[in-house]
């Protein structure tokens, strides 16, 4: 488990971690020294207070970055549509204008 790593990464004291997902300091203590195992639910939530991923806190991968939750990926595919469609116009444009027969 990578819980104090992720907590020193950002900057979080252990009663404070503990206190915001609703254990005790020595709850969370024996977690992060295997002394005792958490649920899922309980590492999703730790990983969410330290904004890493789940996989990142379990030591699955070394990237701490959380996965983009589907809202964010769908306002992004949206925002590359606009940014697509806006580019095509913007050619379009530029054509008109740029073409010889436009010229004097």
């Amino acid at each position: 488990m990578r819980i104090k790593e992720a907590r020193k990464m950002r900057n979080i004291s252990g009663p404070v971690l503990a206190e915001k997902i609703g254990i005790t300091s020595q709850f969370l203590y024996d977690i992060e020294n295997g002394k005792c195992r958490a649920r899922v639910d309980l590492l999703e939530k730790i990983a969410n207070e330290l904004n890493v991923s789940l996989d990142y806190l379990v030591g699955r991968t070394d990237d701490p970055r959380p996965l983009p939750n589907p809202e964010d990926l769908k306002k992004l595919e949206e925002l590359r549509e606009t940014i697509e469609l806006a580019f095509q116009q913007f050619r379009e444009i530029m054509e008109k204008y740029s073409s010889p027969k436009n010229v004097g």
